[in-house]
């Protein structure tokens, strides 16, 4: 429960996977039976771009604290005050994550985003796949903090990420 209801990490239901066979991996994250989002790398120490390979391991060396900010924001039931949709004022949330990987490994990397009726990922432009990181190891979500809250009718455009209908979205923001 840390991830939605307490630091508000964008959660659908979904089938996902991850197989490794070798140097091989492949993922996928499916939902209403499109896959909308397929990786494919082949761990080869190589990646797609020199450049970003250079910065990623220099990253890694060390154990990293990185700071994630997400919405925390819930769908009232019938709408709330004014006919806007929140339980509550959409709150910023800052928290930081402990990656602390025992093994890392890189590879080139190729990416497929489709879009469905109610994931939009393939409205993304992929201009290019710097490449892949397959990690092993230990990450602890540290308490995180509210750093600041949003006009309910200013966020309702932007709360799409809870939903699995647009109309939803529509009948929020009235």
């Amino acid at each position: 429960i840390l991830g939605r209801e307490i630091y508000g990490y964008p959660k659908k239901i979904a089938g996902i996977d991850l197989k490794r066979n070798g140097i091989e991996v492949e993922g996928w994250t499916e939902r209403r039976g499109v896959r909308f989002l397929t990786v494919h790398a082949k761990l080869t120490s190589k990646w797609n771009d020199e450049s970003a390979q250079e910065v990623f391991a220099e990253m890694f060396k060390d154990n990293i604290d990185l700071v994630v900010y997400n919405f925390k924001y819930f769908p009232a039931p019938g709408g709330a005050g004014g006919g806007v949709g929140f339980d509550y004022n959409p709150r910023l949330i800052r928290e930081v994550i402990q990656l602390r990987p025992n093994n890392v490994e890189m590879g080139e990397a190729e990416l497929v985003l489709q879009s469905s009726e109610h994931d939009p990922w393939g409205d993304v432009d992929v201009v290019r796949v710097l490449g892949a990181s397959y990690s092993v190891g230990n990450n602890t979500m540290l308490p995180g903090s509210v750093v600041a809250e949003v006009d309910q009718n200013e966020f309702a455009p932007y709360a799409f990420m809870k939903l699995d209908n647009v109309r939803q979205l529509a009948m929020m923001s009235s």
